[in-house]
C-alpha cells in the first residue's frame, strides 16, 4: 500500500465512529482552509466524525463543508486554543506560516509552527 495511503488510514483510524458509542468523536483541524485541510476534513467526516475547525478568518464560502463548526482567532491565543479544543478527542495542528520574509518575523513563525 502506498505510504500516503496508509497515513491517511492511520490518521482516520482512531477517529472512526463506533455504533456502540453515543457520540462521534469531535476532532478540532487547524489549518482546515490551506492547502491539505480541506482533504483531511472531508476524510474524517467520511470516517464519522464531527469536525471543528480553527481558522484565522472566516473561511471563503465552499471551501468547508457546512456540517463543520467554525471558530476563527489567532492559534497563539491561549483563550482562542482553549476553546478550540475543549471537548476534543483530537486535535490534527496543519496550521503554519509559511514564507519566512526577515528576521523580525522569526518569533511568529515559531510560535505557530513549533
Amino acid at each position: 500500500m502506498p505510504a500516503a495511503r496508509q497515513t491517511k488510514s492511520a490518521a482516520t483510524s482512531a477517529l472512526r465512529h463506533d455504533d456502540n458509542v453515543s457520540s462521534p468523536p469531535l476532532a478540532l483541524v487547524t489549518g482546515a482552509t490551506g492547502m491539505v485541510g480541506p482533504a483531511l476534513v472531508y476524510r474524517l467526516l467520511d470516517a464519522g466524525s464531527h469536525l471543528r475547525v480553527l481558522s484565522r478568518r472566516e473561511p471563503s464560502p465552499g471551501i468547508l463543508p457546512e456540517n463543520v463548526e467554525v471558530h476563527t482567532g489567532d492559534i497563539g491565543s491561549p483563550l482562542v486554543a482553549a476553546a478550540a479544543t475543549r471537548d476534543t478527542d483530537a486535535v490534527f495542528h496543519l496550521a503554519g506560516l509559511l514564507h519566512q520574509r526577515s528576521v523580525t518575523e522569526y518569533d511568529p513563525y515559531l510560535e505557530v509552527n513549533v
